[in-house]
């Protein structure tokens, strides 16, 4: 099942969104959980971007006219990441945010003004994650957006721990691989010490 491929680690939906490109620093591990209109539904779903009625007119109504919609759905993706990651500018994302408030308008509720989306529609699931990440890039709460340590996983998330010092995306899953393959890497290099002629004390064998 689909929803199987998505992991919310992040802290926001921005960066779970971010994160639904698995192993990006690895290119030859690469594993796309999004690859049609139908896995942006589900996953819009589960991350609360879509409510229920939301989620069902999407896959009923506009199947056969979503195919760009993916693809504009992962050019924002990279647009987050690389303005999440960078100290520079963020033209990419200012422009999909910039486009997507063509199809919204800024209405009063019940405590404060917020973008509505004009229609429902196949660029909405992208539209809504635009302004969420802007939201986030521009507050305070950016400073805590780190990346995971493990050379290829490259999953980003919010780290609100209290030392500031959170290392990986997953304790369970990239912090266990990392520790174990540490552990691994030092009883080699203790057993490769105790071997080695120049710590054997004169006349000693090597077993």
């Amino acid at each position: 099942m689909a929803v199987e491929r998505f992991g919310f680690i992040g802290g926001h939906p921005a960066l779970d969104f971010v994160n639904t490109l698995h192993w990006r620093l690895a290119p030859s591990r690469h594993f796309d959980a999004l690859t049609t209109f139908d896995d942006l539904v589900t996953w819009s779903s589960r991350a609360g971007i879509l409510d229920a009625r939301e989620t069902a007119t999407l896959r009923s109504d506009v199947r056969g006219v979503a195919a760009d919609a993916v693809d504009d759905a992962r050019g924002l993706r990279e647009a987050i990441y690389e303005a999440a990651m960078s100290q520079d500018v963020a033209d990419a994302l200012a422009h999909a945010f910039t486009a997507g408030l063509h199809r919204a308008r800024l209405t009063r509720g019940n405590r404060r003004w917020a973008w509505q989306d004009v229609e429902l529609g196949p660029n909405t699931p992208a539209d809504r994650l635009a302004r969420s990440a802007v939201e986030l890039l521009t507050s305070e709460r950016s400073a805590a957006i780190r990346q995971c340590a493990d050379a290829e996983c490259g999953w980003i998330y919010l780290d609100t721990s209290r030392a500031e010092n959170r290392r990986w995306c997953s304790a369970s899953g990239c912090g266990d691989r990392n520790r174990a393959r540490d552990y691994y890497r030092r009883r080699t290099a203790a057993a490769a010490d105790t071997s080695s002629p120049s710590t054997r004390r004169p006349g000693e064998r090597k077993p």
